[in-house]
């Protein structure tokens, strides 16, 4: 069964008809050959788009059904794609295997978190992803759309400081908020950025600022 769905997963042209279908027998040469040039009836055409190929789902191929997801996960609170996310839908649309893609939008928790951020409706920009808790899935989401060309690439290490910094501040008094702010902006994340605009991968740049922030924050306590 691995080797026919292999098959089936990559139509080709049949050499007796010339249509594009799966070849999923042999003729006495050993070539492939398309099942309708044997007598085996079995359809494998795409119900929605006549695409030949491994149905996916109610004789639906994975390009359908991969298109109507992407729809369902980046549909704003109107029910559809917001212009700002046609780059990442067209993307994600036109991915070269559909399967990964599909699993992908079906189990991963970023994908979770990008649905529940479309669906609220707002402009996607460093600033609002910077108002999350600071994790995994929120770096992924920022890159994932850095690289689509929605958001401007920056220097992720330095800019997202700044919203470390409100949720270590969250339980600490106004007083060591009121200091340790204006520290990590006019003096570290100014110095930083300087350095970073000739040296273009400063080194341990988020580390090394999160470091001198706690450490003051513990002076501070």
């Amino acid at each position: 069964m691995t080797c026919y769905t292999a098959v089936l997963w990559s139509p080709s042209e049949c050499p007796r008809c010339g249509t594009i279908k799966p070849l999923i027998a042999r003729d006495d040469n050993g070539a492939g050959v398309c099942g309708p040039c044997v007598g085996f009836a079995a359809d494998y055409t795409c119900r929605q788009c006549g695409r030949a190929g491994y149905p996916h789902s109610r004789g639906r191929c994975a390009h359908c059904v991969l298109a109507e997801r992407v729809n369902a996960l980046l549909a704003g609170p109107e029910g559809t794609v917001a212009p700002q996310m046609e780059p990442l839908a067209a993307a994600l649309t036109d991915a070269p295997s559909p399967f990964p893609a599909i699993q992908w939008i079906k189990e991963s928790p970023n994908t979770r978190l990008l649905a529940r951020l479309t669906a609220e409706g707002q402009t996607l920009s460093h600033e609002l992803l910077d108002e999350l808790p600071p994790s995994r899935n929120q770096r992924y989401i920022r890159q994932l759309l850095v690289h689509t060309g929605i958001l401007e690439e920056r220097h992720e290490d330095l800019e997202r400081i700044p919203g470390w910094l409100e949720h270590e501040l969250a339980a600490k008094p106004d007083a060591h908020a009121n200091l340790a702010r204006p520290f990590l902006r006019w003096f570290l994340l100014r110095r930083a950025r300087q350095r970073a605009a000739y040296r273009h991968h400063p080194a341990s740049a988020d580390r090394d600022l999160r470091r001198r922030v706690s450490v003051a924050l513990d002076f501070l306590a």
